[in-house]
């Protein structure tokens, strides 16, 4: 470990605590430890947080007040996890519509920010309020996790993924210093092409990054680019994969590519989740200290070893909670140690998240989880992006209340700027988007559709 990584350990997360009142720090000292307790110990520890947390949201918030009500929920029965099952499981779509009675009517005690999610598997946004609490456990676990890798806090990393897609639209000064204090370094997976890609590889090499994060479609991109060419790849000690599936192809092509292991990450920002692939490379370790998580079958009965619905419920969200929700991703959780002896639940399996890549005969690549980037900056409901034929895209969008022609050329705009020349761009009010036959709807749909699924 060298000197910059002691100063960042000892100095930037206490930094942070002292400038936004975030308890990141000692958090990351708690997570340490609790790796290593059994099973019935972190039990007990969600026992005590659930049941308070349930107590709370039955008097504070109107939404989950009224759910249970109708569905004959005694809370004062609840004196575990055990019986989280009394409880019904909640979607995005019941909570649509909704913000204000989710909101905790003690909401102004906690210091919450407002988020949303992108939509990456309904093409639907979704505001909502995160408490300081959940995000500095969030932030902690993500450090502990990154150090199963061998990564340690102040390591050169960079991510691939979808910053810069809008033009001249910059995150904040402070989030950007903050990121240079903690050499974090960020490129678009949006509109990666041969050219774009022979930078970054000078970039990293040039850095001596040796982290590399991001989309799995992304980071393919880039190891097929490199293998086809006979680049010798940067030197890098371990890569992070997140925000969609990563399947046996991906992982393969990337780590022969890169001569490097892949860690793959899952992570729910809505529902408070996050779980994090360990060097006995087993599956991924759930944050069980802060998040339920239950594999469900359709009457939303758990179930273990087998495939099923993954329902989240944040331990650390009172101002705006997520009690049992279906986040639309399907998986397998096994209780079995792992291989490197921590207890924590392990995902052997997750399928969701399913996204495409559209390539343009311009060089250029549509990745889908950096292309929901761009919808987060409109007031859209819903929006689907359809391949008609090659270099033709057909953008299907349901307006929201603020959206406007101007909103309209400008979202056309945008999408011309990263597809690139010879690319055909039509964007289409429509008052409904077709869902497949489970409900759910694409987001991307190109023209070599693939279906990615477990690790």
């Amino acid at each position: 470990m060298g000197f910059y990584n002691v100063l960042a350990e000892n100095m930037l997360h206490r930094s942070m605590d002292l400038i936004s009142g975030s308890s990141i720090s000692k958090d990351y000292k708690e997570l340490k430890k609790t790796q290593w307790l059994n099973h019935s110990e972190l039990v007990q520890m969600q026992n005590k947080r659930f049941v308070k947390l349930v107590n709370h949201t039955y008097e504070n918030v109107p939404f989950y007040r009224k759910k249970w009500d109708t569905a004959g929920v005694k809370i004062d029965t609840i004196k575990s996890i055990d019986d989280i099952t009394t409880l019904p499981i909640v979607c995005k779509k019941d909570m649509i519509g909704n913000f204000e009675s989710l909101k905790s009517k003690d909401f102004l005690s906690f210091k919450s920010r407002l988020t949303n999610t992108g939509g990456s598997n309904t093409g639907e946004p979704f505001s909502y309020y995160l408490q300081r609490e959940s995000w500095s456990m969030i932030v902690a676990a993500v450090v502990r996790g990154r150090e199963w890798a061998g990564y340690r806090l102040g390591d050169k990393l960079i991510g691939v993924g979808a910053s810069s897609i809008i033009p001249d639209k910059q995150s904040s000064f402070g989030k950007r210093m903050w990121k240079r204090l903690e050499r974090q370094y960020g490129v678009s997976t949006l509109g990666l092409n041969p050219e774009g890609i022979d930078n970054y590889i000078n970039f990293i090499g040039q850095k001596k990054i040796k982290y590399l994060r991001g989309y799995p479609s992304g980071i393919f991109v880039m190891a097929k680019h490199i293998s086809d060419n006979n680049i010798e790849p940067p030197e890098l000690k371990a890569i992070f994969t997140t925000s969609e599936v990563l399947n046996d192809l991906y992982r393969k092509t990337i780590e022969s590519t890169f001569r490097v292991k892949v860690f793959d990450e899952y992570g729910v920002r809505d529902g408070g989740a996050l779980a994090m692939e360990c060097d006995a490379h087993m599956g991924l370790h759930l944050t069980e200290e802060k998040t339920i998580t239950e594999i469900v079958d359709d009457t939303g009965t758990p179930l273990i070893g087998k495939i099923g619905d993954v329902v989240h419920t944040d331990l650390y969200n009172y101002a705006f909670p997520f009690i049992r929700y279906n986040v639309e991703d399907r998986g397998i959780i096994s209780l079995d140690q792992c291989g490197c002896g921590r207890e924590l639940p392990r995902f052997t399996t997750i399928e969701g998240r399913k996204t495409d890549i559209i390539k343009f005969s311009n060089g250029k690549s549509w990745i889908g989880s950096g292309a929901i980037v761009i919808f987060n900056d409109f007031d859209l409901r819903k929006y689907q992006l359809v391949e008609t034929s090659k270099d033709n895209i057909r953008v299907l969008i349901i307006p929201g209340k603020t959206f406007n022609a101007t909103e309209k050329k400008r979202l056309a705009s945008v999408l011309e700027y990263n597809a690139g020349p010879g690319v055909t761009i039509e964007v289409d009010e429509v008052e409904s988007i077709q869902e497949t036959k489970s409900g759910k709807m694409k987001v991307i749909i190109s023209k070599d559709s693939s279906t990615r699924r477990n690790n």
